[in-house]
């Protein structure tokens, strides 16, 4: 009779036991298959719970964290949050990652995707971080702006002889336009330098135009027009209009009053139309 109850004890544990991991596997399933938290929720807010949930799983579980994104009905927010994830691991493993930008359907979300990439390989591998730019579709011209100009606080030598490479004359000025901007809100000076030594004209014209606009970022307007009086050349103009521009975006009476200083009559009225 004692060897019963025991093996009758040791019965019930195991039932206990087996009940147990039935109901954790289950949580755990609907959590990562139904989200019943973010069900709880209307369709607008359940959007964002299960985008902030797949936000907080990426590092640790990214299989997870996609299958969550998933789960969200509308298309443009269901690759918005594609997005997110992969730039949530993009920093550590840009490369790795650069397969799941590809299953993202929307131009918008995929092409944002490798411009992500680009950027975060910047650091690592400006070579790569271009030829990963050729797949940012949409936002090709604005990845080359942005890595160009990160780059050339890294190795501008690297980053200008990428940028004389490019046969588009519009990639060709976008780039300097960012190496310009990118070293005037950090190296002023270096900017003024490098802009001066590029030899087409209307390239230098964008190098300095993006130096301008640099600078106008973290400098007063005083200031960043005293920089670009500091050029002594025929392109102090085209680094006034980079100011103006960059002010009008906050305060369109100063823009105007800036324009004022630039000497070219085609270059002040299209500084005063922007």
């Amino acid at each position: 009779m004692l060897f019963k109850k025991e093996k009758s004890k040791i019965w019930i544990y195991l039932f206990i036991s087996l009940v147990i991991i039935i109901l954790f596997a289950a949580i755990k399933g609907l959590f990562l298959n139904a989200s019943p938290i973010c069900s709880e929720f209307s369709e607008d807010y359940r959007t964002i719970c299960l985008q902030l949930n797949a936000q907080k799983l990426a590092v640790n579980d990214f299989n997870s964290a996609w299958k969550i994104c998933k789960q969200i009905n509308q298309d443009l927010l269901r690759d918005e949050c594609y997005n997110d994830i992969v730039v949530a691991i993009g920093k550590e493993k840009p490369e790795y990652v650069q397969q799941y930008c590809r299953e993202i359907n929307s131009e918008k979300w995929r092409g944002e995707c490798f411009f992500n990439l680009a950027l975060f390989l910047t650091k690592t591998n400006i070579t790569k971080a271009f030829v990963m730019c050729d797949k940012a579709e949409i936002y090709v011209p604005f990845c080359y702006h942005d890595v160009a100009g990160e780059a050339s606080l890294i190795n501008t030598s690297t980053a200008i002889n990428i940028c004389e490479k490019q046969t588009d004359n519009l990639m060709r000025r976008t780039c300097f336009h960012g190496i310009g901007k990118y070293l005037g809100k950090s190296m002023q000076d270096k900017a003024i330098t490098y802009c001066g030594q590029i030899k087409e004209s209307d390239i230098k014209k964008s190098c300095y135009h993006g130096a301008g606009w640099g600078v106008s970022e973290i400098s007063d307007s005083g200031k960043a027009v005293s920089y670009c009086k500091k050029i002594k050349s025929n392109f102090t103009d085209n680094c006034l209009v980079g100011v103006a521009w960059q002010i009008s975006k906050t305060n369109n009476e100063l823009s105007k009053k800036i324009c004022e200083n630039v000497i070219n009559k085609v270059a002040k009225t299209k500084c005063l139309n922007f």
